[in-house]
Parts: structure tokens; sequence; C-alpha cells
């Protein structure tokens, strides 16, 4: 009886030690895996910034070949001239303040007067 105990309690022990083993090898296990998907993902995150920056040197140099490309807008031609506009003469002044209540107060000046 008594050997009987001490030979489950080996077998216990035993099962306990495995079980703790199994315990350790998934961890490390999950632990590889977590890596594995952290580098997969840097990598795949540097892949996308690279893709990114390729994108926007393309788009820089085809906006530079576009603007080399289009030829400088012409000035008219000299055989169609406007008319240069009429002088007018200003001989009033119109000064405008605003209240701090909101109300605007507009006065009418003459050229000549002082202020």
């Amino acid at each position: 009886d008594k050997e009987d105990a001490v030979m489950r309690e080996k077998i216990r022990r035993k099962e306990g030690q495995s079980l703790a083993e199994m315990r350790e090898k998934r961890r490390e296990d999950e632990m590889k895996q977590l890596a594995e998907e952290r580098r997969r993902q840097k990598k795949e995150d540097e892949r996308a910034r690279k893709e990114v920056l390729e994108n926007i040197k393309r788009d820089r140099e085809a906006k530079l070949a576009k603007k080399e490309e289009t030829p400088a807008p012409t000035p008219p031609s000299q055989s169609v001239a406007t008319p240069p506009a009429p002088k007018t003469d200003y001989n009033e002044c119109k000064l405008q303040l605003r209240l701090p209540s909101g109300q605007p107060v507009v006065n009418c000046f003459k050229a000549e007067d002082t202020l």
C-alpha cells in the first residue's frame, strides 16, 4: 500500500513536471509567434513607407517636368492695346468708424480739409 502511494506520487510529480514543461513550451511558441508578427509588421510598414516616399518623389518629378514642359504664357500682342483708364479727380474722403455699441459713424470730408 505504501509502495503504491509512492508510485502514485512519482507519477503525479512527473505529470506535473510535464504539464509545466508543456505550458512553458506553449508560452515560448506564443512569444516566438508574436516576435515574428512584429517583425513582419515592421517590414510591411517599412515597405509601405518606402512606397509612399517613392510616390511623392515621382509626383514631384512629374510636376517639375510638366512645369518645364509648358511654355511661359506670352504677353498680349501690342496691336490690341486697351485705352488707359480715365483719370478721376478725388475731391472727397469718406471716413467710417464703428462705435463699441456696433453702430457705424460715417463722415465725408473735402480733400483740402485738415483733420
